[in-house]
């Protein structure tokens, strides 16, 4: 029977032993709400910034104009460093931050759903602003640009609303602490109005051709500088979760002038696979920036920080056995997500059981309850194709040996290798008339020693 830890995580009693409130290897991606300074602030106490890393942050927090791919392995943390640099640069750099992820159902249409995100971020920054002035400013240079534009005008109304939404939020406040109803602004907001204009916005750009893409972008640079900001910063995020790294490829050789446009600089997060064929793109990026696996002393860190945020007296040795430290570091290859998630899932299972430490069977048991999740949807032969691929790197169906060893024609095994591809647990990268799989980072670990 499969075990279920969720009902113990509603409460802290599970944790009470420990003298911590939760559980503290949680693996969500910190600075997610990077314009959250205060929660963000938060977050600084259990992240980890590797040391080869420092320098990098300095200068891409302040660049101007340029297009960057931070790659590595799957987990690795390429979200959380770039949303650090984000969290950073829009606080205490003067830059506006945007962000969108990227998948394989957006990936074609992808540039004109950034001009999106990026719209209803402009239009949220402008509904948050009460100084008067670049208000009065903003709302006159609409004025003049609306005309005929369903872009701009459903912008101005949708900025309209919302400070109307603002406005009417503040006045309640005030009314509730002084104990008196004023009758201002009771009949609310109209939210079918403010859905349908979001569609209409959204409906237009998805058919806008790239050039006219750039060009609003050249405009909604104007608009963050009325705003008092010198730059905007867009991440694409999620590259190395899609399955068609040639289709990603493509997506960016397209969107070259989009990408080039002034007062723009722009993150991608990636996979090591992407990297690879950075040059067939040409000059693109002006900086790779490579996320490496942590080492032994950074692994060790993580796990100690994390713990004394929640109990100042904890050390790793406190919780964890020597040979549970070892096994969570040899099994993720020090890939940062795997050996937290494995952490998180250990912990639960020594104190479920009622373990002094964790040791080496409980992070066994928490492996193989990790794999099984994985695997229970495969047929015996994904799971053989998965296993040879984790071993012997990337494969095409045309190979002799590979033909051999999974005992199958090349039709059969192509047909094997789509069906992974399409649930995302191998990637596939043509080049010329041969396509090539490689099994996806995230799942590495869970086939190469099976």
């Amino acid at each position: 029977m499969q075990k279920n830890y969720a009902v113990f995580k509603k409460s802290s009693a599970l944790y009470a032993r420990l003298k911590m409130q939760s559980n503290p290897f949680d693996i969500t991606p910190l600075f997610k709400n990077f314009r959250d300074r205060e929660s963000c602030e938060n977050e600084e106490d259990i992240f980890i910034l590797p040391p080869d890393l420092n320098k990098q942050v300095h200068v891409l927090k302040e660049m101007h104009n340029k297009r960057v791919l931070v790659y590595g392995l799957y987990g690795n943390g390429k979200t959380t460093f770039v949303d650090f640099i984000l969290y950073l640069a829009s606080n205490f750099h003067n830059r506006f931050c945007s962000r969108m992820i990227i998948n394989q159902d957006n990936l074609r249409r992808s540039i004109n759903e950034l001009l999106t995100c990026l719209c209803f971020d402009i239009v949220a920054e402008i509904g948050r602003i009460s100084l008067r002035k670049p208000l009065d400013a903003i709302l006159k240079w609409f004025a003049g640009k609306k005309y005929r534009d369903a872009l701009m005008e459903n912008m101005l109304r949708l900025i309209g609303t919302y400070r109307e939404s603002r406005e009417t939020s503040e006045v309640k406040q005030v009314q509730k602490k002084a104990g008196i109803s004023l009758g201002v602004c009771q009949a609310g907001i109209d939210f079918a109005q403010v859905t349908t204009m979001r569609k209409n916005i959204e409906a237009y750009v998805e058919t806008l051709p790239l050039k006219q893409v750039t060009e609003y972008l050249q405009e909604f640079y104007q608009i963050v500088q009325y705003l008092g900001y010198s730059e905007i910063l867009i991440f694409l995020d999620e590259a190395d979760h899609l399955p068609r790294i040639d289709e990603f490829l493509s997506m960016l050789t397209r969107a070259r002038e989009v990408l080039f446009t002034r007062g723009y600089s722009f993150f991608v997060a990636g996979s090591p696979e992407i990297a690879k064929y950075t040059e067939s793109l040409g000059i693109i990026f002006d900086k790779l920036v490579f996320i490496q696996p942590a080492n032994w002393s950074e692994f060790l860190e993580t796990l100690q920080i994390r713990l004394q945020v929640q109990n100042q007296r904890l050390t790793v040795q406190d919780v964890f056995a020597d040979d549970a430290l070892q096994f969570m570091f040899e099994s993720s290859k020090g890939v940062r997500k795997p050996f937290l998630r494995l952490a998180e899932n250990a912990l639960d299972e020594a104190l479920v059981t009622g373990g002094s430490k964790v040791n080496l069977l409980h992070c066994q048991a928490a492996q193989s309850l990790l794999r099984n999740e994985i695997t229970q949807t495969l047929k015996d032969a994904h799971m053989k194709l998965l296993q040879y691929l984790a071993r012997f790197g990337s494969q095409s169906p045309s190979s002799p040996q590979m033909q051999e060893a999974m005992q199958v024609k090349r039709s059969y095994l192509r047909n094997l290798l789509e069906e992974l591809t399409q649930a995302g647990f191998v990637l596939k990268h043509q080049q010329g008339r041969v396509a090539h799989y490689t099994i996806s980072a995230q799942y590495q670990s869970y086939f190469q020693n099976r």
